[in-house]
């Protein structure tokens, strides 16, 4: 009943504030990333007439009709040609990823796959209806500020919660699984760290509380969440054209790392400091699970090229989750830790040239914002956001089981493409 009135509650507040939406992902993905596997996956879910629904559900349906009812409004005002160029593109280029899916969703259908299981996997691949939130119902100002302060609030407090899952039922069960390898957390929570992380950087605002969401990064273990990162502070850093001010908190911010690691480890149990050296000095090794995604590559561009334009049949893939926790090729097919050959065994070549091109756009989007002096900050915080997630996204399956991510910072960036334009507009008109 608790969990009912929540969801009844949860839409509501959609229905009165749309933009709730990415406030309630943010708050699903911290609560998956601490939370026990029993209450994610058995306590926080409604069964309506044997169909089990859980909250990444209902923030998928509200935002299809809510970018349902936004295009028809879009379309019926005009307002379309008033975008820019690069918007344009990004929302023909998006729906026609929507439609190729759509045309699976109905073979998938007429070949008699259970409700349930067709509805579930065209959700997860069609998570592009993310996008349209925030284009469509963002406001000027404050929502935007607020969903900063509010992804910095959790990336700040996640890390002081990590310690407590060090010997818990599911902590031993994924150590085990790993071989030893220490990960206190679970699910994408890489992804919400990065989100707060690179706030601190970018507007450069207390940078030295940078070093906690750091060490939640480092406590979660995950070779390509170091790459990613990285990588995202040495673009933030050339953007910044390695002003003193920016190293020297910089600088900062690792000693702070640094102490965080051993307040952790002197006030806990916990061997962090070790096993985080540890995995960092495995990040370009060839381990075990490396070698197995190695190996995966010829096996899965194999299936590819057996069905090279659209990818497997939703048939085909509820045969293989039918079979995947017990069959290793099964599983491999469905999750080959690396989007790009993802995007090939499930869309084919169509798809993955659209996606692609998707992601180049929006990039585009962002850098363009970033050379706008007005938009300057928010283009440099969006472009690195993006690559954190598409570098992270070649080494794991963040693009399936987190996309909402990558989706809702498109929609973002294509919103402030269009206020820029809008500005500029206003501007010539004044002079």
């Amino acid at each position: 009943m608790t969990v009912i009135l929540l969801f009844v509650i949860a839409m509501l507040g959609i229905a009165i504030f749309p933009m709730l939406i990415p406030f309630l992902l943010l708050s699903y993905m911290a609560l998956n990333g601490l939370a026990s596997r029993q209450l994610i996956y058995h306590d926080l879910k409604m069964t309506v007439g044997g169909v089990n629904i859980f909250p990444p559900d209902i923030l998928y349906a509200a935002s299809f009709v809510l970018a349902v009812v936004g295009m028809s409004h879009l379309l019926l005002t005009g307002r379309f040609r008033m975008y820019a160029p690069l918007t344009k593109a990004a929302v023909v280029l998006v729906m026609c990823y929507f439609v190729l899916f759509m045309g699976k969703f109905v073979s998938g259908y007429l070949a008699g796959v259970p409700a349930d299981s067709l509805v579930r996997r065209f959700a997860l691949d069609t998570q592009c209806v993310y996008m349209f939130v925030p284009l469509f119902y963002l406001k000027r100002g404050a929502p935007l500020r607020y969903l900063l302060y509010f992804v910095v609030l959790l990336s700040l407090l996640f890390p002081l919660a990590q310690p407590f899952l060090y010997g818990s039922h599911d902590q031993v069960s994924i150590e085990a699984g790993l071989g030893g390898t220490l990960r206190l957390g679970f699910g994408n929570a890489n992804l919400l760290l990065m989100l707060g992380m690179l706030a601190l950087l970018v507007w450069e605002k207390k940078l030295w509380l940078s070093a906690i969401p750091l060490s939640g990064i480092a406590m979660l273990a995950q070779r390509s969440a170091f790459i990613s990162i990285a990588l995202c502070i040495m673009v933030i850093a050339l953007q910044k054209k390695k002003s003193i001010k920016f190293i020297a908190l910089m600088g900062m911010a690792g000693i702070a790392f640094i102490i965080a690691l051993m307040v952790i480890k002197t006030t806990s149990s916990v061997p962090v400091i070790g096993k985080a050296t540890e995995r960092l000095s495995q990040t370009f090794e060839k381990t075990g699970s490396t070698k197995a995604r190695m190996d995966l590559i010829p096996v899965a561009l194999g299936e590819y090229e057996k069905r090279p334009f659209v990818g497997f049949t939703y048939h085909e893939i509820h045969s293989l989750k039918q079979k995947q926790g017990s069959d290793v090729f099964s599983f491999n097919m469905l999750h080959p830790h690396n989007f790009v050959l993802s995007s090939l065994l499930r869309s084919g070549t169509i798809g993955t040239l659209l996606l692609l091109s998707i992601i180049f756009v929006i990039m585009m989007a962002a850098f363009k914002l970033y050379r706008k002096q007005f938009t300057k900050e928010e283009g440099m915080y969006l472009f690195s956001a993006i690559l954190f997630f598409v570098v992270f996204g070649l080494m794991n399956t963040s693009f399936v089981s987190a996309g909402y991510v990558f989706w809702v910072l498109a929609g973002i960036t294509l919103w402030y493409l269009n206020y820029a334009r809008e500005l500029e507009y206003q501007q010539r008109r004044s002079m």
